[in-house]
């Protein structure tokens, strides 16, 4: 019979003590190891926890033991309109709903922890414990402060460094074949195997050694060094790939600033040259302006008039077919001013002829 029971069996007689409890206590334990019996009679007996030896005092143990609310004032908090009341009493069961057969048994302190432990131990087997070891970084309770001395020895006492130790000698990276094949897709990328664990297989028995891998139904385990590796290869290519993306990302903006500057380029080249042909071309005939009656100040206003009421576009394309026009007018009207002179002196040879 444990401790809780016999508490529990004690409590409930209306003759009860503190000092029965001790004695049912020493006859129902005494072959148990965790159990300590003291050697001098009196009020205590203790119990060899995990942590170390914890001595117990009985006197007053009864009384708190049938410490417990009533039925109506539980009814009352499981009906409250707080949601923190209504949460701390939502599992607390009445004294009707505990007994079963008969008088139903009166709630007790020791019955409560117990089938709280026991709804604990329920959850725990239905689930995958993950353990946080908590390590107090200094002494004093202060933010900011890390002692590294004490931490270290908070480790090695808690078995830390040891679990560690044994945690590298096996396999401590387990991953599953598909998320292996999803983190190091840049490694696989020469392998055309659909199944994962086929591709997985294949490329840890070409790349890694033996003793570092092992392949198990689901999942694949590897060594801390193998991993290490896989993670620097990964980022050696993923690197690789983002300097390519990014040389071809600048050479395409370069490209793009260099057909804008040489276009504007173009555009200025071409009115230059337009311009500077048509001078040219007034300066070798200036029979032209005597014809026209117009300077050579007021013929330049006009064509630059011109050239600033159309678009750069325009006189990029055709600056050449311009150039040509302006050679082929300018020369039309210098055979024309040749025709005219001819004309006017063989006409007046014939009216001398005539008068001769």
């Amino acid at each position: 019979m444990g401790v809780f029971s016999v508490i529990d069996e004690e409590s409930r007689f209306p003759k009860g003590t503190d000092k029965s409890m001790l004695e049912k206590l020493h006859n129902a334990n005494a072959k148990n190891p965790f159990y300590i019996k003291p050697k001098i009679s009196g009020s205590d007996f203790g119990i060899r926890h995990f942590a170390g030896d914890v001595v117990y005092n009985t006197v007053g143990f009864l009384e708190k033991n049938r410490g417990s609310f009533r039925d109506d004032l539980i009814t009352l908090l499981k009906e409250s309109t707080s949601d923190f009341m209504y949460d701390l009493f939502e599992g607390v069961k009445l004294s009707t709903e505990r007994g079963g057969r008969g008088k139903p048994k009166a709630a007790t302190v020791a019955s409560a922890f117990k089938e709280s432990l026991s709804s604990l131990m329920t959850t725990l087997s239905g689930s995958n414990p993950f353990f946080i070891r908590c390590v107090k970084p200094n002494a004093r309770k202060q933010a900011n402060d890390f002692q590294n001395q004490l931490m270290i020895n908070q480790l090695r006492y808690s078995g830390m460094m040891q679990t560690v130790v044994i945690r590298r000698s096996g396999y401590p990276v387990r991953r599953a074949y598909a998320d292996f094949c999803t983190r190091y897709q840049p490694l696989l990328a020469t392998i055309y195997t659909k199944v994962a664990k086929d591709k997985v297989s294949l490329y840890l028995t070409k790349n890694a050694s033996p003793k570092e891998w092992q392949a198990g139904k689901t999942k694949v385990f590897m060594k801390e060094t193998l991993e290490n590796v896989l993670e620097q290869q990964r980022v050696l290519i993923l690197g690789s790939a983002a300097i390519m993306i990014q040389k071809h990302w600048r050479g395409a903006i370069a490209r793009m600033h260099y057909r804008k500057r040489l276009a504007n380029i173009v555009k200025v080249q071409s009115l230059v040259r337009l311009i500077s042909i048509v001078n040219s071309s007034f300066k070798l005939n200036p029979p032209l302006l005597s014809y026209r009656n117009t300077s050579e100040d007021t013929l330049q206003d006009k064509l630059w008039q011109r050239c600033g009421a159309r678009s750069a576009r325009v006189w990029k394309q055709n600056w050449r077919h311009s150039a040509r026009r302006w050679k082929r007018g300018a020369q039309r009207w210098s055979a024309s001013d040749k025709r005219l002179k001819n004309k006017r002196q063989s006409s007046c040879e014939r009216s001398w002829k005539k008068r001769k």
